[in-house]
């Protein structure tokens, strides 16, 4: 089963406020991952009082929990890459292809 974009829209704070999309690539092993792109205002986030890396991650951990075509050990094997810069939130999520099913 492929991710597909409203799969984590559960939550309001992903729905209303994060641009975001999947790809997939071939890790350096030559492993498949999927890699989710996500884009947001800071000040948006402040809407709802999210303002630094590890809230954003926390957000992003909840969300994906959620998602029932990810197995459960997804989150503790995924790489969170969260770059704040100039008002603006960049979240990179890599997901090995082994937990998507």
């Amino acid at each position: 089963m492929y991710f597909k974009r409203g799969d984590c829209l559960d939550l309001e704070k992903l729905k209303d406020v994060w641009e975001y999309y999947p790809t997939y690539s071939v890790d350096r092993s030559g492993k498949k991952v999927l890699i989710i792109h996500a884009y947001a205002s800071l000040k948006n986030l402040g809407k709802f009082n999210i303002q630094s890396e590890e809230q954003i991650k926390k957000l992003w951990i909840s969300a994906l929990s959620n998602v029932s075509s990810l197995d459960k050990k997804a989150l503790n094997d995924s790489l969170f890459e969260v770059r704040i810069e100039g008002g603006e939130v960049e979240v990179r999520v890599v997901i090995p292809q082994d937990y998507v099913k």
